[in-house]
């Protein structure tokens, strides 16, 4: 058998660094394909789903025009209750600006003139509160269905969920407010109690034993380790009774797996 000299060698060597260049080529070319396949379908997916939300927009837009057109026919020919009510459809308040308004309070003062004009509820309150919104409150209320745009207290929940301003918020709230600068005792008060009104209401608390229900529930939480509290508030329970129960199976749970632990360790 012959014996390779260096240039038979440096020509092999240079052969199988050039396949090698190949296969790279070919390899990074496929990675590239690959890349370019899966930035095209997520393009396609959220081009669709803009689609999607667009045409949800023009529908809900439509339907709130079908509704105030109603109302105005209703206004002009006598009917509806209060026909001064259904005549001027643009509500006389300044739109909701998130970067100046404290969402919770700008739908406290939209109820408050609501009622003032005495406007229905459950034909007027939504659709004009809808023409008055702007930024992610916006946003919220053009994802509701058609049927929960025209009812106000589903646009009123989405909304105060775009702003985290649920059940739990506004218990954070309740507890931790402080009086501001300059400040009254007075509007303190109001603030104060406005938050605890609006924490009851998520809360579907009617009277005084589901309030004492709420508040055991709430100190039950506080009194329990992180863990244990998290899996608490997960899991939701409605009654003091049902959070003891759940509190006792879960430490059951905790104490079988750190018993399962140690003996895996022996």
């Amino acid at each position: 058998m012959p014996l390779l000299t260096l240039g038979m060698m440096a020509r092999i060597l240079k052969s199988i660094v050039s396949q090698n260049n190949v296969y790279k080529k070919e390899e990074n070319e496929e990675k590239e394909r690959q890349i370019e396949l899966e930035f095209n379908a997520k393009k396609k997916l959220i081009e669709a789903q803009e689609k999607v939300e667009q045409e949800k927009a023009n529908q809900l837009e439509i339907q709130l025009e079908i509704q105030k057109s109603k109302q105005a026919e209703a206004g002009n020919n006598g009917y509806g209750g209060n026909s001064q009510t259904s005549k001027g459809r643009a509500p006389k308040l300044p739109s909701f600006n998130q970067d100046r308004d404290d969402i919770d309070a700008y739908l406290h003062r939209f109820e408050l003139y609501a009622t003032s004009q005495k406007w229905n509820k459950t034909t007027e309150w939504a659709t004009n509160l809808g023409a008055l919104l702007q930024g992610d409150a916006l946003l919220e209320y053009s994802s509701l269905s058609l049927q929960d745009a025209i009812n106000y207290d589903k646009v009123k929940t989405a909304v105060l969920k775009a702003y985290h301003l649920t059940t739990d918020g506004f218990r954070k709230r309740f507890r931790e407010v402080k009086p501001t600068e300059n400040e009254t005792g007075s509007r303190f008060v109001t603030r104060l109690t406005n938050y605890l009104q609006r924490w009851m209401e998520l809360e579907e608390v009617g009277n005084f034993l589901q309030m004492q229900d709420l508040i055991l529930r709430e100190q039950f939480v506080n009194c329990c380790s992180k863990d244990h509290a998290t899996l608490l508030k997960e899991s939701k329970p409605a009654t003091i009774t049902g959070m003891a129960k759940l509190s006792d199976q879960l430490s059951d749970e905790i104490v079988l797996r750190n018993k399962r632990w140690l003996s895996c360790q022996k």
